[in-house]
């Protein structure tokens, strides 16, 4: 899962800068969009695209991204205007100082329902700065323009300005503070994509290309970013149908598809955590929540991302290419270097109170080491049990013999 994150980033950034190739072959840039007229449907197809975008986004519940969608068309929309006009530096300019920081403060409420204060209020701190910028310029352009062209070190007019960049950096705390599992897909994307457009800024600025062509860039370059936003809008989707949400592992549902699909030797293992319902009991809901993460991370680094949750305490690890034996090695080691861990566990309040309040509710307060133990069934298709429900059932009566002879081991069912 993280190579892939990764991977979203880096796409989203090489997608939003590719564009900058256009500069290199003026001769194609001049047979794509080569006038206004030729740029509309383009331009529209973006607006269009935005708003679906939005209705997805919407869709799957997270209003934050869907208030991104305006922000993001307007200012699209803006820039390549202000390019056709001639206008295309310090259009970039304004573009990447009210930007990023728009989509910064517009991350920093809470989600909640679409039509309510706090969505209202979402969408008003997006278009702030460009309200901000707007007001400064009309009052005193010339300050403004001397402004915009401030720098820490270097000649004015010489590339694009540091105070351009700031919204960048103001950025990266707004996304530090409200960076979730459930949209980190779209941010990625959004890092990704905005950090491409800098580069794409600079490379217009050093080429110095005339407005048509510098907005036929740019509309190329949203274009780009409106398809990497997609890209991370459907795996988003993905990661809701398909993962865990509670220990970020493939869930049932995957394993089901996963079965399904399955064609010459394979294997699976059936997992469950020693006693849990027990520990449970003995330290709460939260601490076992975080019992579940632990082994649905640990099964998944020491079986090569083959594991998933079943329901509950119970997962499965699923083997394909493999036998019996083999499956039953990778789980002995996954078992005996569960056992070896200890789990921290912070004591309960009532017991926590006794201490005083020095320590109380901070990292000192006393805390418990426990033992977080699996007990294995594995099973693979034979003559009597073709299939992968019989197979599943085999393995299962496996698991279930483990339990009998003690917990804390693994056995093969055939």
């Amino acid at each position: 899962m993280p190579k892939t994150k990764t991977l979203l980033f880096y796409a989203s950034l090489l997608l939003a800068v590719s564009p900058a190739l256009l500069l290199l072959w003026p001769a194609l840039a001049g047979a794509w969009a080569a006038d206004r007229a030729a740029q509309q449907p383009w331009m529209r197809g973006l607006e269009i695209g935005w708003l679906v975008w939005a209705v997805l986004a919407w869709r799957l519940n997270q209003n934050r991204l869907t208030m991104m969608a305006p922000a993001l068309a307007v200012a699209a929309a803006w820039l390549l205007g202000q390019s056709q006009a001639g206008l295309g530096r310090s259009a970039a300019e304004a573009w990447l100082l009210c930007l990023p920081l728009g989509l910064g403060l517009s991350l920093l409420p809470p989600e909640g329902a679409l039509l309510s204060e706090r969505s209202v209020g979402r969408l008003l701190l997006a278009f702030l700065p460009a309200a901000l910028a707007w007001a400064v310029l009309s009052a005193d352009p010339v300050d403004a323009h001397q402004l915009m062209d401030w720098r820490a070190a270097g000649a004015p007019g010489a590339g694009l300005s540091h105070l351009a960049h700031l919204s960048l950096l103001l950025l990266a705390p707004a996304l530090w503070w409200r960076w979730h599992a459930k949209i980190e897909s779209v941010l990625l994307t959004v890092c990704g994509g905005l950090l491409g457009q800098v580069l794409l800024a600079w490379s217009i600025q050093s080429a110095g290309p005339p407005p048509l062509l510098a907005a036929r860039v740019w509309l190329a370059s949203q274009l780009c970013f409106g398809l990497a936003m997609a890209v991370g809008l459907f795996f988003l989707y993905w990661q809701r149908v398909y993962l865990d949400e509670l220990t970020a592992i493939p869930n049932r549902r995957a394993l089901d598809e996963a079965l399904s699909h399955l064609s010459g030797p394979w294997a699976m293992a059936m997992v469950d955590i020693d006693h849990f319902k027990k520990f449970n009991d003995s330290y709460g809901h939260d601490q076992g929540d975080d019992v579940l993460r632990l082994v649905a991370r640990h099964l998944a680094e020491s079986t090569n991302g083959r594991a998933y949750r079943y329901g509950g305490e119970e997962f499965c690890v699923l083997c394909p290419g493999m036998d019996t034996e083999a499956v039953e090695a990778i789980m002995e080691g996954s078992r005996a270097g569960l056992a070896k861990r200890r789990f921290h566990i912070r004591l309960p309040k009532a017991i926590r109170k006794k201490t005083g309040p020095p320590d109380r509710g901070s990292l000192s307060a006393p805390t418990t080491k426990v033992q977080v133990t699996i007990s294995v069934g594995v099973a693979c298709p034979d003559k009597r049990h073709p299939d992968a429900s019989q197979v599943m059932k085999l393995a299962d009566e496996g698991l279930y013999k483990a339990k009998e002879n003690g917990r804390n081991n693994v056995i093969r069912a055939n």
